[in-house]
């Protein structure tokens, strides 16, 4: 008798343990569904600027691009523009990027423009393709800080250290800032000859903040006044 009750002792605390065990690796599971559920669903967050709406135009000699376009790095958010070749679609001298920018609130603006410089060197002999990145050591009137890229006429900016241009002007509430941003520019001379043939490619990306007017220190934590008023 004492056998029989030691084994159905032995038998609870069996069963005790797998109970303890399936809820152990039942929490576990939880845990682990909520957390890949987290990390899934926040790619499905859709950011927005709140009250405020940008409208980008860009085209090639009048033809124009979106996201599908081969002269579009989606994965990368960047435009693809050649500066060796004139008579390519995509030639520098052709590009022409305009902004429209409409709030419901008086608004203050400011972009940042960034450029990235790329030479290609395909060599014949060896089918290899070497990429070297260049620098533009020039600064010209009328043209983006240290770029090929010239703006358009009424792109009136202050340029500052900290990378960004601020549009000098609030853009009062419910109305529409259009901004030529980029209007063309200089080609630039890329080498071929029996060994090897050269391209040069630039890469631009843009971003456009927009903040309620007497908040955007605040938001874009300035410590000085960039604007001339």
């Amino acid at each position: 008798m004492e056998r029989g009750i030691l084994m159905k002792a032995s038998m609870a605390r069996r069963v005790l343990i797998l109970i303890i065990l399936y809820i152990i690796a039942l929490v576990s599971s939880i845990y682990v569904t909520f957390a890949y559920y987290k990390k899934e669903s926040s790619h499905d967050i859709n950011l927005t600027i709140g009250d405020a709406q940008i409208l980008t135009e860009i085209s090639f000699n009048g033809i124009l691009i979106d996201e599908l376009s081969p002269y579009y790095d989606s994965s990368r958010h960047v435009l693809l523009v050649n500066v060796s070749d004139e008579t390519s679609e995509n030639a520098l001298s052709k590009l022409d990027i305009n902004l429209s920018i409409t709030s419901d609130y008086a608004s203050r603006v400011r972009i940042r423009w960034m450029e990235s410089y790329i030479k290609e060197r395909f060599y014949y002999e060896r089918n290899e393709t070497i990429r070297e990145a260049m620098a533009i050591t020039t600064s010209r009137e009328g043209y983006h800080p240290f770029s090929l890229v010239m703006r358009g006429q009424d792109y009136q900016v202050i340029t500052h250290e900290d990378g960004y241009q601020y549009v000098d002007m609030i853009l009062e509430e419910r109305t529409t800032l259009n901004l030529p941003i980029a209007d063309g520019g200089l080609m630039m001379y890329a080498r071929s000859n029996d060994q090897f043939i050269e391209s040069i490619i630039l890469e631009i990306s843009l971003v456009v903040e927009v903040v309620q007017a007497n908040r955007y220190q605040e938001v874009w934590q300035l410590s000085y006044q960039p604007f001339s008023q």
